[in-house]
C-alpha cells in the first residue's frame, strides 16, 4: 500500500543519488498521507487527521456510513496509516509517541487488549514504548518503537504477522523482531517488510505470489533475495512489493499480472518473480508505493509516475483504459507525498493540496458521486 513519503527538501539538500543519513529519512519522512483500500485519510491543518471513503468499521473516526473529508475533531498525529478491506481499522502516531488506533476490532487489530467490537474513537494501543512508525494491513498492525524493535499485533492467519503457524490471535503488540534496528516499514493487505539501518530489507507474512522476495513459504521474517546491495524504502502491496535502493534504482516483485510489478518497463511483463526485478534504468526515484494491481512512484524532480492496471483510472492519466509501461500523472513537478492502495491513489504537493484519483465505489478518492475519477482532484486545499 503505500505509505511511503518524499520530503523534497531532504532531496535538494543532500542529493538522493548521494549517500545519506537512512535515520534522517526514516525520521523526517513520516507518513502524513494514507489509504486503504476502501479510505483514505491525511494529516492537515494544525496536524488534524481527515478521513474519507468506507466507514463501515468505524475507521474515519466517526460514527456513521460513507462520508466525504471530514476531521476528527480533538485528535493531533505526526504521523498516520489506514487499512483493511471493506470493514478497516486506522491508526496513527501523537506527539508523545504513543500509538493511537480506531475502526473495527474483530481481530484485536486495534491492539488494546480486546478481540470483538471496534470503536471510531481514537484510542491508546498497549505499545509501553514511543513508535516511530505504525503500518496496517487487513487484520494486522505494525510498529517500530524509539529502539528500532518491531511489534505486531492483530489475527496471525496465513501467518501475516510474521509469527509461525502456532501463534494465534494477538490482542496486544507482540515483539516480532529485536536483532536489527528498524528505521522504516510498510504493510500490505497480509504481508509487510522493513528496512534496517544497514540497508538490509526483509519481508514477512502470507507467502504467496512471491510477494515476500524469497522461494520459501515461511511466513517470519527473511531477507529479499537479491536485487539492490543496500536498500531505502520499501511499499507492501496486495500481492507485489516495490522498493526503493539507497542510489534511487526502483525494483519491484510478486504478482505482475497487470504490469505492477514494473514488467512492462522492462518487456518482462506477468508471472510472479519472486526476486526483485528493476524497474527501468533510472536512478531518481524517491518514492514509491502500491496497490493491488497498480503502483505509483515519484522521483527527485517532483513528478508523480503510474504503472499496472488503469481499469478503474488508477494511473490518474484522465482516461479509463489500458496504459502500457511506467507513465507520468499530469505535468506537475511538486509532488512531495504519496499513498496507493486497492485501486486509487492520493498525494500532495508542496502547498499542501490533496489530491486522488481512481476507484471511488465507496467514496475512497473524496470526489463528489461514486465514479471512477481517471484523473487527480483536489480533495483538501488550504
Amino acid at each position: 500500500m503505500i505509505r511511503v513519503v518524499a520530503i523534497a527538501a531532504l532531496c535538494a539538500h543532500a542529493g538522493c543519488l548521494l549517500e545519506f543519513d537512512a535515520r534522517l529519512l526514516a525520521t523526517d519522512a513520516v507518513p502524513r498521507l494514507a489509504t486503504g483500500e476502501a479510505q483514505s485519510c491525511a494529516l492537515w491543518i494544525d496536524d488534524v487527521p481527515w478521513c474519507w471513503g468506507s466507514n463501515d468499521g468505524g475507521q474515519l473516526g466517526h460514527d456513521g456510513g460513507d462520508a466525504g473529508p471530514m476531521p476528527i475533531e480533538g485528535v493531533a498525529l505526526r504521523s498516520i496509516a489506514t487499512g483493511g478491506y471493506e470493514i478497516g481499522h486506522s491508526c496513527g502516531i501523537d506527539d508523545d509517541g504513543a500509538v493511537l488506533c480506531w475502526g473495527t476490532n474483530g481481530d484485536a487489530e486495534l491492539g488494546q487488549g480486546t478481540v470483538g467490537g471496534g470503536s471510531p474513537i481514537p484510542s491508546k494501543a498497549a505499545l509501553e514504548l514511543a513508535a516511530t512508525r505504525v503500518a496496517v494491513g487487513t487484520t494486522v498492525s505494525v510498529a517500530l518503537d524509539e529502539r528500532g524493535r518491531l511489534w505486531t499485533w492483530g489475527w496471525n492467519g496465513d501467518g501475516r504477522l510474521g509469527f509461525g503457524a502456532d501463534v494465534g490471535t494477538q490482542s496486544t503488540p507482540r515483539l516480532l523482531e529485536d536483532r536489527h534496528v528498524w528505521i522504516t516499514l510498510d504493510y500490505g493487505t497480509r504481508h509487510g517488510c522493513a528496512v534496517d539501518e544497514a540497508g538490509a530489507l526483509y519481508c514477512w507474512g502470507e507467502a504467496v505470489s512471491g510477494k515476500l522476495g524469497r522461494d520459501d513459504t515461511d511466513p517470519r521474517p527473511a531477507g529479499v533475495q537479491g536485487g539492490a546491495s543496500a536498500w531505502r524504502s520499501v511499499s507492501a502491496g496486495v500481492e507485489h512489493t516495490c522498493a526503493i535502493a539507497r542510489e534511487g534504482s526502483l525494483w519491484c516483485w510478486g504478482d505482475d499480472t497487470s504490469g505492477q510489478a514494473g514488467g512492462q518497463a522492462g518487456g518482462q511483463a506477468g508471472g510472479q518473480p519472486s526476486t526483485p526485478r528493476r524497474v527501468g534504468d533510472d536512478r531518481d526515484w524517491i518514492a514509491i508505493a502500491t496497490g493491488a494491481s497498480h503502483s505509483c512512484g515519484l522521483r527527485e524532480a517532483g513528478t508523480l509516475w503510474c504503472w499496472g492496471s488503469n481499469e478503474h483510472g488508477q494511473l490518474g492519466v484522465g482516461i479509463i483504459e489500458p496504459r502500457e509501461g511506467v507513465v507520468q500523472v499530469g505535468e506537475r513537478d511538486d509532488w512531495i507525498e504519496l499513498s496507493v492502495a486497492g485501486d486509487h491513489g492520493c498525494a500532495r504537493t508542496s502547498d499542501d493540496t490533496v489530491w486522488c484519483w481512481g476507484a471511488n465505489a465507496v467514496g475512497q478518492v473524496g470526489a463528489e458521486g461514486y465514479a471512477d475519477t481517471p484523473s487527480p482532484v483536489a480533495i483538501l486545499e488550504p
